[in-house]
Order: structure tokens, then sequence, then C-alpha cells
């Protein structure tokens, strides 16, 4: 473990979840992908990717834990750098519940203003 990194979630009535703070473990670890099978040799035989995970600490008896497995091509060996990926994934996150909304109203992103 790298260390622990709290975060604040937003109540979300939609799965009856309440506003809480949860505390994260941080671990990482470097793993290598096999190329599929599928594939010709024009590719290489695998890829270093890094595996970020983020798994809640003491959560709540009657909630499911934050659990977050986070494949990443960007080398994360310090716990800045594994905090970085896991921000960048809860931006990403909001991104596309921001893009989903506007689908949803009828805005459609390739329509041209």
């Amino acid at each position: 473990m790298l260390g622990t990194y709290t975060i604040d979630l937003l109540a979300d009535p939609r799965v009856h979840r309440e506003a809480r703070s949860a505390t994260l473990s941080v671990r990482v670890t470097p793993v290598h992908l096999k190329r599929p099978a599928r594939l010709g040799e024009d590719y290489p035989t695998e890829v270093r990717v890094y595996a970020v995970e983020a798994v809640e600490l003491n959560p709540p008896d009657d909630v499911e834990a934050v659990h977050w497995r986070l494949l990443t091509t960007h080398a994360v060996l310090t716990y800045e750098q594994a905090l970085s990926i896991i921000q960048w994934y809860r931006w990403r996150w909001h991104i596309e519940q921001l893009f989903a909304i506007l689908k949803q109203r009828g805005l459609d992103s390739r329509t041209r203003l």
C-alpha cells in the first residue's frame, strides 16, 4: 500500500446513496498484458501498464465499498502519481455524466452551433 486518500462522495438518490467521506487505500503494481492471439505480429507481444487500485477502508455496514481498479500506460511509481491517475478517473466520470445529461436533454455534442 502506498498510502491512503480521503474523498467526499456526493449523494446520489438514484442509487439511494447519502453523501459521505470515504478513506481509500491506494496500491499500484506494473502489469504486462499479452497481445491477443487474433492480432498479427505487427503488434508488440506485450504491453506494460500500471494497475492502480483504490479500496475503501472500513465502509459503513449498509453500503458497498468503493473499489476502483484502473489501468494506465502512464508510469506510476509514487503515491503522488497514483493520486493523479485517480483524480483523472474522477474527472472523466464527471465529464461522462455531463455528456449523458446533455444527451438526455436533447443536446448532441456533434451538433454545430
